[in-house]
């Protein structure tokens, strides 16, 4: 995306009109990984503390949060610092939503379902990865300039709006309702 490789340095014009790399576009490159990296780091960190203490439920909402906030900072950024912050958020909500989730799908779900669901968790993350190169590839081939990289972050978006927006609909787990003295809500959900 050569929009966003003007915009943040990893390519400038010669006078003849052609992109070239500068010399700092590794360092740059590097640093748009690393920071992603440093928050999943940090977000599988405290998802432990986060899932006990919080619930798995709220977990999985301020994962989603983070990711969301991650996802504007990255998409709405003029400088590179501001793209590498909404990196570092945006990694901590994977790196909670990557420990959380599957433990909830495991405490929530029936014992004869629950290995395929995990399953299915899995998949979806990788279909989820398909489906993002593809409207990238259409992306890159439709549009230019900023709107190009602008939009290919922002898609990120929708998942995280949906996630954000259905867990508030999902039960607490009930392991976690028994660790927190909530017997009969716990029953009641094996009840239902």
């Amino acid at each position: 995306m050569d929009g966003f490789a003007l915009k943040f340095g990893l390519k400038h014009m010669d006078p003849n009109g052609t992109l070239v790399a500068n010399a700092n576009s590794s360092d740059i490159s590097g640093w748009v990984t690393f920071t992603f990296l440093v928050g999943c780091v940090f977000g599988a960190a405290i998802s432990s503390y986060s899932a006990d203490v919080l619930s798995r439920r709220f977990s999985i909402f301020i994962g989603a949060v983070f990711f969301m906030v991650g996802g504007i900072l990255q998409t709405a950024s003029d400088t590179i610092s501001v793209f590498y912050t909404g990196r570092v958020f945006s990694g901590i909500g994977v790196g909670l939503l990557s420990a959380v989730v599957p433990l909830f799908i495991s405490e929530t779900a029936r014992p004869d379902v629950r290995g395929r669901l995990i399953t299915v968790y899995q998949l979806m993350i990788t279909l989820g990865i398909f489906i993002a190169s593809c409207i990238n590839a259409i992306i890159i081939v439709t549009t230019t300039g900023d709107k190009e990289w602008r939009l290919a972050l922002g898609m990120q978006l929708i998942p995280a709006f949906i996630l954000w927006l259905l867990i508030i609909i999902l039960p607490f787990s009930p392991r976690w309702l028994l660790s927190k003295g909530r017997t009969e809500q716990s029953k009641k959900h094996w009840r239902n």
